[in-house]
């Protein structure tokens, strides 16, 4: 879960090839589901604020 209430903030999720698992820009700032594959995953967070800008964002990631 991405939270903030900033609406230039993004992120996405891949699987260990590569491949996106998740793009928060297209579904929302929350991902509640599997990961589908074993092995390392990526959480990469997009800010697409004006230049010289900055945001807080909280990030909470659970496996259970």
């Amino acid at each position: 879960v991405l939270d903030s209430d900033d609406p230039n903030l993004f992120f996405m999720i891949y699987v260990p090839d590569g491949d996106i698992l998740y793009e928060s820009a297209q579904a929302g700032n929350a991902y509640r589901g599997q990961l589908y594959e074993s092995g390392d995953h990526r959480v990469q967070v997009f800010y697409n604020g004006e230049p010289g800008t900055t945001t807080r964002a909280r990030v909470v990631l659970t496996i259970e």
